[in-house]
This record gives structure tokens, C-alpha cells and sequence, in this order.
């Protein structure tokens, strides 16, 4: 019969900032004539770009052997890039995504949304040399 073997893997890196996750595989598949063997391959690279992780960068590359319509023409791989948000709440009081919108429209007393904003930096200033003593002030011994 037909058979499929596959295994994952999820590997953190750069304080778990830069996320590989993968699985990897071989379908075997027997038709009247012969057997074929296929990879199956799905690669995803991820990087956080805040902290929290709300905000991440993909990078994919899935196989298509598993889709149950496949286009004859698509070929064995999709490889794309995105960005991606992702969060977690319980109310809409908690979303933040919506509150930082609805922001815009509330005044300054009663936004729920604090954004930190740097300050900005001012050049530090230079240190004047002391201009040189006068010629006449400077005493010489003989």
C-alpha cells in the first residue's frame, strides 16, 4: 500500500528570536506499474520582530504532495514570504491591535494604550580647549 514517514523539528535561536521549524519526509506510492517515492518537505523560518511576537517575518517553503486538489502544472514546492500578526486576548478590551485604532479618536485622558516613544538624543557637547596663556605670562629662567 501507500505509506508516509515523516518526522519535525523546532529549533530556536538568537534568544529564541529566530524560529526553524520543519518536517521532512518520504511518501511511498504504489501503482499497477511501480512504485514512486516523494519528498515531503515544510521548512518555516520565522523572526520576531518585537519582543512580545506579535509581529514576525516568514519565510516558507511547503510541499504541495499533500493538498487534495493539486494542479498537475503547480510543481512539488511553494516558497513564499510574509508578515505575520498574532495575538492573544479574551475581550475586546484586551485586543490590542483595536484599541490602539480606536486610540486615534479618543483624547489624550483616555487612551488605554500607551505607546513608548524614544527620546530623542541631543549631540553631546564639545569640550572647549583653553585658549594658550600669553607669550609675556610665561616666565623663562636664564
Amino acid at each position: 500500500g501507500d505509506n508516509t514517514y515523516e518526522f519535525g523539528v523546532k529549533k530556536g535561536f538568537l534568544d529564541d528570536r529566530l524560529i526553524l521549524s520543519g518536517s521532512f519526509g518520504v511518501e511511498n506510492q504504489k501503482s499497477e506499474s511501480n512504485t514512486e517515492n516523494s519528498i515531503i518537505g515544510d521548512v518555516n523560518l520565522e523572526y520576531l520582530l518585537n519582543e512580545s511576537g506579535t509581529f514576525r517575518v516568514n519565510i516558507f517553503n511547503e510541499s504541495n504532495n499533500k493538498s487534495v486538489i493539486q494542479d498537475q502544472q503547480q510543481g512539488q514546492f511553494t516558497q513564499g514570504v510574509g508578515i505575520h500578526y498574532q495575538e492573544d486576548f479574551n475581550t475586546v478590551e484586551d485586543f490590542q491591535a483595536i484599541q490602539v485604532f480606536l486610540d486615534i479618536f479618543r483624547t489624550k485622558e483616555n487612551k488605554r494604550i500607551t505607546i513608548k516613544r524614544k527620546k530623542r538624543q541631543s549631540p553631546v557637547p564639545t569640550e572647549k580647549t583653553s585658549p594658550s596663556p600669553p607669550k609675556e605670562a610665561i616666565e623663562t629662567e636664564p
